[in-house]
């Protein structure tokens, strides 16, 4: 059996002290902070799953954190659609060994496209996975472990260093990199946080690595 919990949208960074029960978000539902209360009063429950519109990735990575728990594989059931969110889905696979993320609303965007013989833009650009990336969750199931590993572009920070057997990898994010610098007048709107990128360690020298609006750089330790 499975059950859904609302977290958000309230933005605020510090959502367990202001967000309100009945005001943010719906009462009585297995949100973070009531989850071992739900776990023993409702043994057979197997998923407690989050359902996210935070933005910010500090949150939405508590969150994860939160739900990922030895008696609770973690599940996202329903989050923000579009590129912001689709690191979120590289983040939960590779960070907390996610069963499955669902951005809302994508099924119903791909099947008006096919009504209209047009080709769903969304299978690569939002959170879903091509072959590689499949082929990557199932060779390492849903434990968590070292071999698997994400990094997301996030405020301020423009790369990320994961460590491997034998390597270290670090994922820069070139659309961080080339924001104007702090002193600069800004230029028109700013740009969507997209760059993202998983690598499974398949073997000792051998990686699956799939990214978006990312570079990455290997070093042999």
């Amino acid at each position: 059996m499975k059950t859904s919990g609302w977290a958000g949208p309230a933005p605020n960074d510090r959502f367990y002290d202001f967000d309100r029960p009945g005001d943010s978000y719906p009462s009585g539902g297995g949100q973070s902070h009531t989850l071992a209360l739900w776990k023993a009063a409702a043994p057979a429950i197997d998923i407690i799953a989050p359902d996210i519109y935070h933005r910010s990735a500090v949150i939405y990575r508590t969150i994860l954190s939160r739900y990922a728990r030895r008696d609770n594989p973690l599940l996202i059931v329903e989050t923000r659609r579009g590129l912001e969110s689709a690191r979120y889905c590289f983040m939960a696979i590779g960070e907390y060994s996610a069963l499955g993320f669902a951005q809302f609303g994508v099924g119903i965007k791909d099947t008006e496209l096919r009504r209209r013989r047009v080709r769903p833009p969304v299978r690569r650009r939002g959170g879903g996975f091509p072959a590689a990336g499949e082929r990557g969750s199932r060779h390492f199931g849903t434990t968590r472990t070292k071999k698997l590993q994400s990094a997301i572009e996030e405020e301020n920070i423009p790369g990320r260093t994961l460590s491997f057997d034998r390597w270290d990898v670090l994922a820069m994010f070139p659309p961080a990199m080339s924001k104007q610098p702090s002193w600069a007048e800004p230029k028109g709107p700013p740009t969507i946080p997209s760059g993202r990128v998983l690598l499974a360690q398949l073997q000792p020298d051998e990686f699956l690595i799939l990214g978006f609006d990312s570079t990455i750089d290997f070093r042999r330790l």
